[in-house]
């Protein structure tokens, strides 16, 4: 083993720490590799601080000039760099299976994108190496046969983000997800967009104890069935007591209406919500009281984003002038949204303008 394989070493061993990575900037540019050695330092500071335009475009240039030379060699499919090496691979099933032992010792890989991944679980499931990952993403698939054996006891105890969109998961299936949530105990993120879950899907989550750490849930429907998306029904279950406290909530073209919205400012269990994403939900079509609640929550007070593109602005709605959290510099995204002219004369004309994006209001 080399130097540089020892080093190399330390890095995946410890891929949260960034201080064997700037140890091994520091051997780099002794031994005449200054612009991997920069290239390192950069990114890692990119992580702690917001990186002026001038080293951001430093930062583009060294991995144009030298891509090919810092990625893993001979591996098919996508290479995302992060802090100075790969850390992410968008791959195929079956290259993934071939080339597993090379990627182990290549590079601090903690994120993966798998493609046609269903039919060779059987096999994924024995490369041990896969224990590192901190994001898990499968999509365009059909893993829900599969869930207890890709989800068994060891397996990521370090995954901190999972995405099983367009996977066919009916509400049963997340239901045993729901179940395996002991085996995920840093899971802090989830996306199950464009299943047909129904409102049962929210139901079997919002039950499922093991899943305490939940910060972030993504429910867009990506355009599945209106029988099965998430309704009012659905929506009232998460916002019944639940073992997570959620920070961002995404519930894109779904159906929730305004008694969905309703439940989400009424409930205490979104008081530590920063981001609501709500478009394309028939909110405001047949009737106005999502302003009411939201105008009338004491749960939202957190609140910093509200995504409310796509929906309908009555001439009622312009009290949302009077939302408490517009003090604080909340921002609602109205764009797509139907509203008269009145409605949005008196939006712009507001002290809180700049607060409300509404460049793409059809009127």
């Amino acid at each position: 083993m080399t130097d540089a394989d020892k080093f190399l070493a330390a890095i995946i061993a410890e891929p949260d720490d960034d201080l064997p990575r700037l140890v091994f900037a520091d051997w780099l540019e002794e031994h005449g590799d200054s612009d991997r050695a920069e290239f390192i330092r950069l990114q890692c500071a990119a992580e702690q601080e917001i990186l002026p335009d001038l080293a951001r475009a430093r930062v583009a240039r060294l991995l144009a000039d030298n891509r090919s030379r810092w990625v893993i060699p001979g591996i098919p499919g996508s290479q995302t760099f992060r802090r100075g090496f790969v850390e992410h691979l968008h791959i195929s099933a079956d290259d993934l299976i071939a080339h597993s032992n090379r990627i182990a010792t290549a590079s601090p890989i903690v994120g993966l994108r798998l493609s046609v991944a269903a039919g060779r679980t059987s096999a994924l499931v024995q490369i041990d190496w896969l224990a590192r990952l901190r994001r898990l993403e499968i999509l365009n698939d059909g893993m829900g046969p599969r869930l207890r054996e890709w989800f068994r006891p060891g397996a990521f105890p370090l995954l901190r983000s999972l995405s099983l969109r367009n996977n066919r998961l009916w509400s049963d299936y997340v239901a045993i997800l729901g179940g395996l949530g002991d085996h995920l105990p840093k899971l802090e993120r989830l996306d199950l967009s464009g299943n047909p879950i129904g409102d049962d899907g929210p139901a079997h989550l919002a039950a499922a104890r093991s899943l305490a750490g939940l910060r972030e849930l993504i429910l867009a429907s990506d355009g599945i069935d209106e029988e099965f998306r998430i309704g009012p029904a659905g929506v009232a279950a998460l916002a019944r007591p639940t073992p997570f406290r959620l920070r961002s909530l995404v519930l894109d073209n779904q159906r929730i209406g305004d008694s969905g919205f309703a439940a989400i400012a009424g409930s205490s269990s979104f008081r530590e919500l920063r981001y609501l994403d709500v478009s394309r939900n028939g909110i405001g079509r047949a009737e106005s009281d999502w302003i009411d609640a939201l105008t009338g929550s004491l749960h939202l007070e957190n609140l910093k984003e509200l995504i409310f593109r796509g929906n309908v602005l009555a001439p009622v709605d312009i009290a949302i002038c009077r939302w408490s959290n517009l003090v604080y510099g909340s921002t609602i995204d109205f764009r797509g949204s139907e509203a008269s002219p009145q409605v949005l004369k008196t939006l712009r004309d507001s002290v809180y303008a700049k607060q409300f994006l509404l460049d793409e209001v059809r009127s």
